[in-house]
């Protein structure tokens, strides 16, 4: 996400040339999109939690449970994407005649929830499988 542009402000009236936004942008120029200063900062913390959740592969439960915090950080990141209000953003920062049009970076917040979903529920599966083989001994 700090290299693809995940969304573009685009002129209602089509008189002013788009300004594509990409998370490079909004650390560089954060006080122009401050309704998402906080992305970054999510995006990293979530590549952190997903960096330990590889090394803990020996306990399984905590992995598990830090794949529900990862979760819950991509969440937040999708919130803010979407379902912040951007349009009052905007407003206020003198493009009443503004929109976002979001592209395909917004969308691997999205990918990566879902993938992070997979990997906890697979965790879980073998937590279960090596339970069962514990019990037959």
């Amino acid at each position: 996400m700090f290299v693809i542009p995940f969304g573009q402000i685009v002129s209602k009236n089509h008189d002013l040339p788009g300004h594509a936004i990409d998370l490079s942008n909004i650390v560089l120029l954060g006080f122009d999109f401050p309704f998402l200063l906080g992305v970054p900062i999510m995006i990293i913390f979530a590549c952190l939690i997903n960096l330990l959740t590889i090394f803990l592969y020996k306990k399984r439960m905590l992995q598990i449970k830090v794949c529900k915090l990862n979760l819950l950080v991509l969440l937040g990141v999708i919130f803010v994407l979407f379902f912040y209000d951007n349009q009052g953003v905007l407003d206020a920062m003198n493009m009443k005649e503004s929109m976002i049009s979001y592209k395909f970076g917004a969308f691997l917040p999205i990918i990566a929830t879902i993938l992070t979903f997979l990997a906890s529920r697979s965790i879980k599966k073998d937590n279960d499988l090596i339970r069962s083989v514990d019990r037959i001994r």
